[in-house]
């Protein structure tokens, strides 16, 4: 009965897991990528400034450009290649004299009559077909056909890799920003240590190495400041590059769309 009840068990068990894989499995299925999500359509209203960052990006994309030239050989490519059916076809056209001798075999009236008349040549007139090139076609314009499907996965590929690098140069634009504003805090509390310090030494109520220390520490901040500085100017530079326009033209239509992810604005 212990044996009936554990081997019941084991059937419902994997009974259960068939079920739980063949939902998996569909659920997999359905996760199908939309690209008007990937990159936003042009014409159309992002949903958020990066996705604007990303639509301006793939606009103003060399690449893409590139490949939307390429698919278009591709399908005029498809084209011939359903007209070439055509090239199978040959028409011949040919001239050849008629032969005088047969004249000879007539009657001697008849011979008299066409004494010293021109006699034209014959025309002849042939039509073939080529049956390689009809069998051979279809595979011709299937082939093309593929061609231009790849042209298509490498575009949709290229709007994948736009999206990465944009929000990936993005994030970089805006951690340049919050190291910046930690930077300009803590030069702003060496600052005020610094000069503190400075009053306290020539008062002689600060000794000269914790005048110094301070000092270093002050200028160590202004160094480190200006090097995130820096930073966000390679980062804009960056965008820019990505984005094939002015980074501050773009900034400027942010306050268009809601705020996500971290500010990008310098404390002052």
């Amino acid at each position: 009965m212990k044996f009936l009840l554990i081997k019941n068990i084991n059937k419902i068990t994997k009974t259960l897991s068939l079920v739980i894989c063949l939902f998996c499995t569909q659920t997999i299925d359905a996760q199908v990528v939309n690209f008007a999500d990937i990159v936003p359509e042009e014409g159309t209203r992002a949903k958020s400034f990066e996705d604007y960052l990303v639509q301006i990006a793939w606009q103003n994309n060399q690449r893409k450009r590139s490949l939307g030239i390429e698919k278009e050989v591709a399908d005029e490519r498809v084209e011939l290649a359903k007209k070439q059916w055509m090239r199978g076809l040959q028409f011949n056209a040919s001239m050849s004299p008629r032969d005088k001798t047969v004249l000879f075999q007539l009657s001697p009236d008849i011979q008299a009559a066409n004494a010293g008349e021109v006699i034209p040549p014959f025309l002849n007139f042939g039509l073939g077909y080529s049956i390689g090139d009809a069998l051979t076609q279809k595979n011709e314009v299937r082939i093309k056909k593929k061609e231009t499907e790849i042209y298509e996965f490498k575009i949709n590929e290229e709007r994948l890799i736009v999206r990465k690098r944009v929000l990936a140069a993005y994030q970089q634009y805006l951690s340049a920003i919050e190291i910046y504003n930690a930077r300009k805090k803590a030069e702003d509390d060496a600052e005020s240590t610094y000069y503190l310090l400075s009053e306290k030494f020539k008062k002689d109520k600060a000794t000269f190495e914790e005048y110094n220390n301070a000092s270093s520490a002050y200028h160590n901040s202004v160094e480190k400041r200006l090097q995130a500085d820096s930073e966000i100017q390679l980062a804009k530079i960056d965008m820019e590059e990505l984005l094939g326009v002015r980074w501050e033209a773009v900034e400027r239509n942010k306050g268009k769309y809601s705020k996500r992810g971290r500010s990008s604005k310098k404390k002052n």
